[in-house]
């Protein structure tokens, strides 16, 4: 996994911040990668227009960015941009 890669959120992994939210799925690009394996992941525009405005509304009360997460190298997995 190195810095741009398009990746994947795992199935079974929820948000770190607020339990119950299942982040499955979500899709993103990774903007860096620290030395104990957890990933800045910027999210993809189709996944940041999911988010309704009571949940920005909580990330900014929170001192949150709802257009990054930090999650586990476990946690996510690169995906194949080119057509099958």
């Amino acid at each position: 996994m190195k810095k741009g890669d398009h990746i994947r959120v795992k199935n079974g992994t929820n948000d770190p911040d607020f339990k119950g939210k299942d982040l499955s799925g979500y899709t993103g690009y990774i903007e860096s990668i620290s030395s104990d394996d957890y990933v800045e992941i910027l999210w993809d525009k189709s996944i940041l227009e999911t988010f309704d405005a009571k949940f920005m509304k909580k990330c900014d009360r929170n001192n949150l960015d709802y257009t990054r997460i930090f999650l586990t190298i476990d946690e996510i997995e690169v995906i194949d941009d080119e057509p099958k």
